[in-house]
Parts: structure tokens; sequence; C-alpha cells
């Protein structure tokens, strides 16, 4: 009788501790491809001859675990022998992620001349914070290359995956590791522009793949991915404070406090109009919206601080 209880008290402990393994070994998330700066109008694999070409890459934090290390590698190769500028790799500021790994981000150019497959890779861990928290979602490094010959004219470029030298690693870990998944590859053909050569702005990029054909931008920068260029987005501005977009003056409010404090630090939305959330008027080095932007609005709804600036 004893040995049966016994019996059955060990295969039960032996189906939770599977169960637990199956639900650690389960935990998951994304490394993704956001979007390509330089692409034809949207929906089309094709790249624009002699302008920037830069891919932003994404994490998205599907577990139920802060990501308190991770080592991703990635690989610029042509299967048609297109050959390209130095390619070189950075992290957004946007996306913080100095202030989740605080033991040090970093990236490093392990092959890129252009020739061949360039490889580039990224990574980081964390010491005193606690990770990279469960839920977020956003672009966070970008690669850039330079295309300049016209012998790539219908060839092609693909990224995709790379394991992280020195130990061959493609991983993030917490109190375990795995393998995050990759939606590529991804590949992309070098074609003429659909249209004809049009630059009114005068930045020696063409209209149809300027992401601000009106105003002279460039290096084409866009701060939050999104296909706008910043010197575009600034347009958008009425008011500052209105970081939720809804209304006007009158209901600036708590409303646009909290979901300030949401892109900050919760991996919320976007604010419609980055430059309205752009609380204090100075792009920092973190970008045009940071913490500074809501201890300054802080001041200005509750302690009688400073006006909010006007819009550019």
């Amino acid at each position: 009788m004893f040995a049966k209880i016994g019996l059955r008290r060990r295969l039960g402990f032996l189906v939770l501790i599977t169960t637990i393994i199956s639900s650690a070994v389960s935990q998951s998330a994304e490394v993704y491809l956001q979007s390509v700066e330089g692409q034809w109008p949207s929906g089309q694999n094709k790249l624009c001859i002699d302008n920037p070409i830069r891919f932003y890459i994404g994490f998205n934090n599907t577990n139920d675990q802060f990501v308190r290390g991770f080592a991703n590698g990635f690989r610029l190769y042509s299967p048609d022998g297109a050959n390209w500028g130095g390619t070189t790799i950075d992290v957004l500021d946007g996306a913080q992620l100095p202030l989740y790994f605080d033991g040090g981000v970093f990236t490093s150019l392990i092959n890129v001349d252009g020739v061949g497959a360039d490889t580039v890779s990224v990574g980081g861990f964390s010491i005193n914070s606690a990770g990279l928290y469960p839920g977020y979602f956003g672009a966070v490094i970008r690669i850039s290359t330079g295309i300049n010959e016209a012998g790539v004219v219908g060839k092609t470029i693909c990224i995709d995956s790379s394991y992280y030298p020195p130990n061959g690693t493609w991983t993030w870990s917490s109190t375990l590791t795995w393998q995050p998944t990759w939606d590529g590859p991804h590949c992309f053909l070098f074609e003429p522009p659909p249209c004809e050569v049009s630059d009114p702005d005068g930045d020696a990029i063409q209209d149809c793949c300027d992401n601000c054909p009106t105003v002279y931008n460039p290096l084409q920068e866009d701060a939050n991915a999104n296909g706008i260029g910043d010197a575009c987005e600034a347009g958008c501005c009425v008011i500052r404070g209105n970081v939720d977009g809804i209304g006007g003056p009158e209901v600036i409010n708590v409303n646009d406090l909290s979901y300030l404090v949401a892109y900050l630090f919760k991996g919320g939305p976007e604010p419609p109009c980055i430059n309205e959330a752009n609380i204090d008027g100075i792009v920092g080095p973190g970008g045009p919206v940071d913490v500074n932007d809501l201890t300054y609005f802080t001041a200005w709804l509750f302690q009688s601080g400073p006006p909010l600036p006007p819009c550019p």
C-alpha cells in the first residue's frame, strides 16, 4: 500500500517537473525585419540604385521572462554576384537597449568588404538592470550599406541571420537559453526606380525612393523607422504636449502624460506626431523624445514649470 502511494507521488512529481520544463522550453521570441529604407513603393521587394540601403531589425519578446542577454548575427549576401559598399551596423537610440542591458551593448563588423557575404553582429547583457521586458516590440538595430555600381542592376541582395562568433550562437537568455525565431531570409532586386528622375528638394535622392521628397534630407534620417523621414514628420506638429494626438490645447492633460510614460517605459505605441511628444523641443542623443521630455512635461503640468515651446 505504502509502496503504491510512494510510486504515485514520484509519478506526480515527474509529471510536474516535465510540465515545468516543457513550459520553460516553450519560451519564445522573434527577431524580424521591420522595414527597409531605399525600397521601391510599399509591397515590392525591389531596391533603388544609387541610394543608401538600410535594413531595420526588430525584437519581439513574446515570452514571459526578462531577457538578460542576447547574441545575434546577420549577413548580407547576393546569390547572383552583386557587390556593394561597406556595411555598418548601429543600435537605434530610441530602442534604449543600453537601459535594459547595463552590462553593455556591442556591435561588431565581422566581414564587411562588400564581396561575398558581409557579416555583422550585435549582443548585450545586463548586470543590475532587469533586462528586456516581456512584451517588448520594436526596431532595435539598423544595418546599412551603399549601392553605387551600375553592374548591380537586375541582381539581388539578401539579408539573413548568422551565428554570433566566436562560439557560433544565436541566442537570448534569462534563467535559461533559447533561440529566437527569425522571419528571413529576405531578398531584394536592384532595379532602376519606377519613375523618371525627379529630385525637387535637391538632396540627390529620387522622389520615388525619398522618404521626405519635399525637404532636403540627404541622410534620410528616420528615427522611428516608419518610412517617413524625420524632416517631413516635423510638419505634423501643431502644439507640443498633445502626445496622444487627441484634441487641441484644451485637452493636454494627464492622458498625454500617461501616453508618454507608456511609450518611454512600457513598450506603448509611438506618439502620432513625434514632434508633439518632443515636449522640451530638444533633440537629444537618444532621439527627439526621451526622459527629459517627461520631466519637462511633469513640471509644466503639476509644478508651474516653464511653458511648452512652440512647434517648429
